[in-house]
């Protein structure tokens, strides 16, 4: 089951860098979405998480978790960082907003996850709100 999850989280990183490459205004087709923000970086080194995407539909939504069921029918447990720092993101005109880490986010709709993958963890870093990711 890890193994079939793991792939298709690869899957969904593939699919999500093209997804973004389609932004607002692209002569490829109809304006999406805008780039998701940047993030800050760290330096590399062996202590740092590898980071892949889960797109699909958010099942549940606590302080601790988020839970994604992905259009293949598998869900997906997430962990959400400590204090409030996983980070919720809604288009608003042509970029990304920040929502305030006090709203309350409902189960119910499409999300992209950017997450980093500790061991067999996944932890929530931000969130794309009313946007899928991965294959469709």
């Amino acid at each position: 089951m890890i193994a079939v999850t793991a792939g298709l989280i690869v899957l969904s990183l593939i699919a999500c860098t093209r997804a973004a490459t389609r932004t607002m205004g692209s002569s490829q087709g109809p304006p999406l979405v805008p780039p998701a923000p940047s993030a800050a970086s760290a330096s590399a080194g062996s202590s740092q998480l590898t980071v892949v995407w889960v797109g699909g539909t958010l099942s549940d939504v606590t302080p601790d978790v988020l839970k994604i069921h992905e259009a293949s029918g598998s869900t997906v447990t997430l962990q959400r960082l400590a204090e409030g720092a996983t980070a919720f993101f809604r288009v608003s005109g042509s970029r990304w907003l920040q929502l305030d880490r006090s709203a309350q986010v409902p189960a119910g709709q499409a999300a992209c996850v950017e997450a980093g993958m500790a061991g067999s963890s996944f932890l929530a870093l931000r969130v794309f709100l009313g946007v899928a990711c991965g294959p469709s």
